[in-house]
């Protein structure tokens, strides 16, 4: 992982996101990563250290610079499988620096999902991470640091498959989301700005019929079996 306080005046230079609407906050994305099945893809991580190289990924609604946006993953292989996102985003980093933070939740985890807010440096968020072993709690609450301080999230789910399912994992990043299950909130001091991340896995059973299309399929075929039996009379 790289040192902040060395790339800090570079990641300045370079904007820390792209200008959004009036009166919202400048959000960006410094580092990233995802863990499928044990194998960690990320910038300053491993390599490939493109988003659109995470075998699985479809990166199309996610904005790589702000970091806001929708990640989808889709796995259909059958057996045990995790699949998680850890991201270290910035907010109005420019005016307020990236160490007056901290990080909050709303809701609760679902079946098979652990989360973690942690310093990104010097807590332990991502070696937990790197081994599935998120730790279901945030060390960056006003609590730990009520001046604030830097401030990194990341999710996994743990799930299984069996033949012709098909997982679903949707990863959403925005400054506000309505969401029904988990929400980890991180939150500027300086400005109030916000940003939540939400995951949800959906499983779903591919390439069998329903019962009522296999009782129209049934009906089908004995009408065509009617139907030349007449014909050979």
């Amino acid at each position: 992982m790289e040192t902040k306080q060395l790339t800090l005046a570079a990641y300045l230079c370079a904007g820390a996101a792209a200008p959004g609407l009036a009166g919202a906050a400048d959000i960006g994305l410094f580092e990233w990563a995802f863990n499928v099945d044990g194998t960690v893809y990320g910038n300053g991580f491993t390599t490939p250290d493109a988003i659109t190289d995470v075998p699985g990924l479809d990166s199309t609604s996610f904005d790589e610079t702000t970091g806001l946006g929708r990640l989808v993953y889709q796995n259909s292989t059958i057996g045990d499988h995790f699949f998680g996102g850890y991201f270290d985003l910035e907010i109005d980093v420019a005016d307020n620096g990236f160490s007056n933070e901290n990080g909050s939740t709303a809701g609760a985890a679902a079946a098979g999902q652990s989360w973690e807010m942690d310093e990104p440096f010097n807590g332990d968020i991502f070696t937990n991470f790197q081994a599935n072993t998120l730790d279901n709690t945030s060390s960056v609450d006003t609590t730990s640091f009520p001046i604030g301080t830097d401030v990194a999230m990341a999710t996994i789910y743990a799930y299984s498959l069996l033949d012709n399912q098909v997982a679903t994992i949707t990863i959403d990043i925005a400054e506000s989301l309505n969401t029904s299950g988990l929400a980890l909130i991180q939150t500027d001091f300086g400005s109030g700005g916000t940003v939540e991340l939400a995951a949800d896995l959906d499983i779903r059973t591919q390439g069998v019929p329903a019962p009522a299309t296999l009782v129209l399929l049934a009906f089908g075929l004995f009408g065509l079996h009617r139907t030349a039996a007449q014909r050979r009379a």
